[in-house]
């Protein structure tokens, strides 16, 4: 019924293939898109899959439009048809990134990965399927994601089977039927039905377990033709079919590679059509039917010839699409070095501009303070009061620049320089501070108001006030002069 179905909407699409494509809903192309997923003849799957792309681009249906792309991929590379499926992937990689949907990204990311491994960069299939995993993790709808990892995990399973890694395929299969068996509406998937009883039977083929391989196999080959699934019907009897030469069952094999010839003929997937005339060349050898033999391998050699030709041909695109990435990772990495070269050499300069100008200001304010102290030692010379304080001149300079610098053993310098005036102080008012005898200090050395208060680093009012409450303390009369007082004293 679902083959008739799908018949028909593939008649009813080609026929309105002349109309406007704007009269197409959304709805109506994801119904489209839904029966070219399960329908398994290439030219009318590619040929619907082509127009219900045109129909979503009719109104801007991006979702649409990468579906459809997709679907073309998937499409060439269940035909065993790598080369146009890499062709396809690619072509849709830009809108499919663009729309940035998990579900769809990884689809692509396994079409790829699928196309490398056949085409054999195993390498590069392995790295981008594992990107695939961590993509397909985030999509969110429940089934869907257990579809892509089941299917991802199978073609990681393939890629480690065709480097003759059983032994690490075989956990891949059994995670791909764990995530298989999770999905609960199936239909909405092509071959879900049939693919996890086949990969089953595959697990117990590699364990020598014949009884068990066969038993699912057979299983999986009447799902399959209940459900159209002839790439999955025609997997399963050639693999009935070697599993029963090696039991040496050969007319159970003959018969089942026959059945794979028909499936794989119907489906055009020459790669494994090619396996099954192999397989039925090993029969006959067996049965000792020389002219069989012959038939079968002619045509074994002719499909390997056509397939080379097209290998040599296919290999070029992802060759050149691997080149192309790493040549664009190449100038990305070139760009990003030199946008970090240029932000270093930016911010050095401006260190080293920095460094400059507080050089420029420490020497500035160095000569500044070297001016003001030789501007304060001359007046000092000049004092008559300072007649027996000049004779240590360069002690009194060193005291100087302690003062102008704010220097904490500045008091005890000017201690050891004058110790009588501390004395001579308290003896007048013994409840004057450290803090007060230090000021009058500053005074003595003949500092005026703006300049006790620059070196102290407080406001002129507060040292007016710390004047009055000296005068207080010492009793001086405010008509006289502080400094002069000092001096005198």
């Amino acid at each position: 019924m679902k083959g008739f179905n799908a018949k028909v909407l593939a008649v009813l699409l080609i026929v309105a293939g002349n109309q406007s494509h704007a009269q197409y809903s959304k709805k109506q192309i994801d119904s489209i898109l839904d029966v070219v997923s399960h329908t398994n003849n290439l030219e009318t799957g590619i040929d619907m899959g082509e127009k219900a792309y045109d129909a979503a681009a009719a109104i801007h249906y991006t979702e649409g439009m990468v579906r459809a792309r997709l679907s073309r991929a998937s499409k060439y590379a269940n035909a065993s048809h790598f080369d146009e499926a890499f062709k396809a992937a690619v072509a849709a990689e830009g809108i499919t990134v663009k729309l940035n949907n998990p579900r769809y990204i990884a689809v692509l990311e396994t079409i790829k990965g699928r196309c490398y491994s056949r085409l054999g960069f195993h390498k590069e299939a392995g790295e981008t399927l594992v990107h695939a995993l961590s993509i397909a993790q985030k999509i969110k709808d429940a089934d869907q994601r257990h579809n892509r990892l089941g299917n991802i995990y199978d073609v990681l399973a393939e890629n480690h089977q065709l480097l003759k890694q059983d032994a690490k395929a075989l956990p891949l299969r059994r995670k791909a039927y764990v995530e298989y068996v999770k999905i609960k509406d199936k239909y909405k998937f092509p071959n879900i039905a049939s693919l996890p009883l086949c990969n089953l039977a595959d697990n117990f083929l590699t364990l020598k377990q014949f009884d068990s391989a066969e038993f699912y196999f057979k299983k999986a080959a009447i799902v399959s033709e209940e459900n159209h699934e002839n790439f999955i019907k025609g997997a399963t009897f050639n693999a009935l079919g070697e599993l029963y030469y090696q039991q040496k069952k050969y007319r159970a094999a003959e018969v089942s590679y026959k059945n794979a010839v028909d499936a794989f003929a119907e489906s055009k997937d020459t790669r494994m059509l090619k396996n099954a005339y192999i397989g039925l060349s090993k029969v006959y050898t067996a049965l000792n039917e020389k002219t069989k033999v012959q038939q079968y391998l002619k045509r074994s050699v002719e499909l390997s010839d056509s397939i080379a030709n097209v290998e040599k041909y296919a290999i070029k695109g992802p060759l050149n699409y691997i080149i192309k990435q790493k040549e664009q990772q190449l100038a990305e990495n070139r760009n990003r070095n030199f946008r970090i070269i240029l932000v270093i050499s930016f911010l050095l300069i401006i260190a080293i501009c920095a460094i400059v100008f507080f050089l420029y200001k420490y020497k500035e304010k160095l000569q500044l303070n070297n001016e003001e102290i030789d501007e304060l030692m001359k007046r000092i010379e000049r004092s008559d009061h300072h007649s027996t304080l000049t004779s240590k001149t360069e002690e009194l300079k060193e005291i100087v620049q302690m003062a102008v610098s704010n220097h904490s053993a500045f008091t005890a310098k000017y201690n050891d320089f004058d110790p009588e005036f501390s004395r001579k102080l308290v003896n007048i008012s013994p409840n004057l501070v450290v803090a007060e005898i230090e000021f009058c200090m500053l005074l003595k050395l003949d500092f005026d108001t703006k300049e006790i208060a620059r070196y102290t680093k407080v406001s002129v009012r507060t040292v007016e006030g710390r004047k009055y409450r000296i005068r207080k303390k010492l009793g001086i009369l405010s008509t006289y002069d502080l400094n002069i007082w000092m001096n005198h004293l």
